[in-house]
């Protein structure tokens, strides 16, 4: 039997509309995570989205996992608590 994971561009699309949703959640099984291919992940997750990798696992050679967001915080939240520690800071104006 042979797995074949979901392409991480494919998946980037619907993982980018759920941490910029309020209240969405998601979860896309089976995404192939070749570390060479989930700039984005490793992005979307810097800027603040709560992105979960869970089930991490080996298929078909290739590094494979599920992804979730809660719907809990997305990008908009993470923006504003950025920009409101940066001016509470002194270092940008609201």
């Amino acid at each position: 039997r042979l797995t074949v994971p979901g392409d991480f561009s494919s998946a980037a699309f619907l993982l980018v509309a759920a941490v910029t949703t309020p209240g969405s959640t998601i979860r896309l099984e089976g995404v192939g995570l070749n570390p060479g291919r989930i700039g984005l992940l490793e992005a979307l997750r810097e800027m603040g989205a709560d992105i979960r990798v869970e089930r991490e696992r080996e298929e078909g050679g290739e590094p494979v996992a599920d992804l979730r967001n809660d719907g809990k915080d997305t990008l908009t939240d993470a923006a504003a608590r950025a920009t409101g520690t940066a001016a509470a800071a002194g270092q940008a104006k609201p």
